[in-house]
């Protein structure tokens, strides 16, 4: 049987589910896969696809990305500083922490936060005297402590799973002639029994 849990163990992103998972309780789907919430959608709609239309060369919409405040393009060499800052943001994911990335992408003015991330951090600022809003701000703390001492490679194997790019993607439109072996599980009315 698969478990959102049980995939995420088997495709190397366990970590961030917990993250998501403690921070959002029964709700982490969502903010996660729905990218409900500041950072996923970040990463996973403004990083992750700069990164797929950069190596795909679909340059109009890898441009379409970029805010107007975001990195500036007025001349040639403006082009190339980007290309190579893109080829090393590229190889970063795979090895730096979640933190680190984002400092990159700061540091060398490739993006800025968006509204929602600066609201977020604002919030995480902002004194607070009611116990009930106190202790969400300090969720939030740790929330976003913990998810920036992730991997950033966790986001890259997430993203690649609900981009239907792992074995264990969903494909409706199939007709299973495209496979050898397609294994089908019917529910039995049980929620611990299946018919295969």
């Amino acid at each position: 049987v698969l478990t959102n849990k049980k995939i995420s163990d088997d495709l190397w992103y366990r970590n961030l589910v917990d993250v998501y998972e403690e921070r959002f309780w029964q709700h982490w789907k969502d903010r996660l896969e729905k990218k409900d919430e500041a950072y996923s959608e970040f990463i996973l709609d403004k990083i992750e696809k700069i990164i797929f239309y950069f190596d795909n060369k679909r340059y109009i919409d890898f441009f379409e990305l970029f805010w107007d405040y975001d990195f500036k393009i007025n001349k040639l060499d403006d082009r190339k500083n980007l290309k190579e800052l893109i080829i090393w943001l590229k190889e970063i994911r795979q090895t730096w922490k979640v933190s680190d990335v984002f400092n990159y992408i700061y540091e060398k003015n490739i993006l800025y936060k968006n509204d929602k991330i600066t609201k977020f951090k604002n919030d995480l600022l902002e004194k607070i005297d009611d116990s009930e809003l106190l202790d969400r701000q300090n969720k939030n703390k740790k929330f976003q402590e913990n998810l920036f001492s992730l991997e950033y490679k966790e986001f890259i194997r997430f993203n690649e799973y609900i981009e239907n790019k792992t074995p264990y993607s969903t494909q409706h439109w199939t007709k299973w002639a495209e496979y050898d072996n397609v294994l089908l599980v019917m529910d039995d009315s049980l929620w611990n029994m299946y018919n295969y």
